[in-house]
């Protein structure tokens, strides 16, 4: 009876050595969470946030990380790995757009991660106000050494993001309205309302009203004239040079006269 029970003990410590290490390969322990988990911030301001893993019991060699967060109120500037993770399995893909990131990470082999560590640190500006959040999909896989598949229980809460003030309206540009000049190109068809100004006749002036020299001379010109073509021809030779002089000072002393009234 007592090799019995010995028998029966030797066979169950067998057994439990022999299932201890597919316990230990079928235990996924890590946990992902953002530091910190909320964020006050205001529109055009940039804030950092981390992401950090928790392995757990886990030894932590890789990591397939995805992001999702609102294009309409964040953009990503970067995802920048830390020391843990320091090997770029994978670059970064930020899609601004379509509010996505991806990065593909591994930990040096001979150090795999067991303890609490960083594992990105996250750039972000926003861009409208409002709450919004940042999460992991599930599309995300943590590998670790002597596990198979992906070791993650959980994923954390979202970050969530509150920005404050508002977004400054675009004010649109007035239109300018110009009024055109009116066109200088002639009309096909010109009319014209030619005017008609009548000048007034010019009121001939009277012989006695007209004062001076020249008047005086044209009257005693046109008198000999006159006396010329009345008198006989042989008479003409005749005429007394005194009487044209005479004529001569009596047109000058009519100047003179009405200059001086």
């Amino acid at each position: 009876m007592i090799l019995s029970n010995k028998i029966k003990v030797f066979f169950c410590s067998i057994l439990a050595f022999l299932l201890l290490p597919i316990a230990v390969w079928a235990a996924p322990a890590s946990s992902l969470y953002f530091e910190p988990k909320t964020i006050q911030s205001s529109v055009n301001k940039n804030f950092s946030l981390k992401l950090k893993i928790n392995p757990g019991t886990n030894r932590v060699s890789a990591i397939e990380l995805y992001l999702e967060f609102d294009a309409n109120r964040l953009r990503l500037n970067s995802i920048t790995p830390s020391s843990a993770f320091g090997i770029v399995l994978q670059p970064a893909n930020i899609d601004n757009n379509q509010g996505k990131a991806s990065v593909v990470l591994g930990a040096p082999p001979t150090a795999p991660v067991s303890s609490i560590s960083d594992l990105v640190n996250l750039s972000f500006t926003t861009k409208t106000a409002g709450q919004t959040n940042i999460s992991i999909p599930q599309q995300t896989e943590v590998v670790a050494i002597n596990e198979t598949g992906n070791v993650i229980v959980s994923y954390g809460q979202p970050a969530l993001i509150t920005i404050s003030g508002s977004s400054l309206p675009v004010t649109p540009t007035p239109a300018v309205s110009f009024t055109p000049w009116p066109s200088l190109r002639p009309s096909s068809n010109p009319s014209f309302s030619p005017v008609v100004s009548v000048l007034p006749k010019p009121s001939p002036k009277s012989e006695e009203t007209e004062t001076g020299l020249f008047p005086n001379l044209k009257r005693y010109v046109q008198s000999y004239q006159k006396r010329e073509t009345t008198e006989p021809e042989k008479d003409r030779s005749a005429l007394p040079i005194f009487e044209f002089i005479k004529g001569i000072f009596s047109a000058l002393g009519n100047f003179f006269k009405n200059l001086f009234k």
